[in-house]
């Protein structure tokens, strides 16, 4: 005889992530035995996570090269400043997401400067003008 707990939340913490609908209690008597059916059974991915295998061989292939080590004071070209602290926000999460480091300079509420090293204010600039006009990548 087994203990079968149907489990009436699908996700942890309500997010996105599945987990196991059913939670399955046997006898430490029957563990031995248990342990060698399911040995053979394999997990799948969730469902919508299905991968191809050339899908994974080329993004292992194209990996994102290495950085040096972040030093704030490096980072010297000014690209933006100003008094909107929500716009300053997006542009810090736009600048991370796209892995340039920045430094900001400033407190809101106040004038806020952001500061990337020379070598990311092209790609900065970029960023902030699409920001500020609404348009997609050139």
């Amino acid at each position: 005889q087994h203990y079968v707990q149907a489990t009436s939340d699908h996700f942890v913490f309500e997010l996105a992530m599945p987990r196991p609908k059913y939670i399955i209690r046997v006898f430490a008597s029957d563990l031995p035995k248990v342990k060698e059916l399911l040995a053979d059974i394999q997990d799948s991915p969730f469902f919508g996570n299905e991968t191809s295998p050339e899908l994974s061989e080329s993004s292992n292939a194209s990996t994102i090269p290495a950085r040096p080590p972040w030093n704030p004071a490096a980072a010297t070209a000014e690209i933006w400043s100003g008094g909107d602290a929500a716009l300053a926000q997006v542009l810090e999460d736009c600048f991370l997401e796209n892995r340039i480091p920045c430094r900001r300079q400033g407190r809101a509420p106040g004038m806020l400067r952001y500061f990337v090293l020379p070598s990311d204010e092209g790609a900065a600039r970029e960023i902030i003008r699409e920001v500020l006009e609404a348009t997609p990548p050139a």
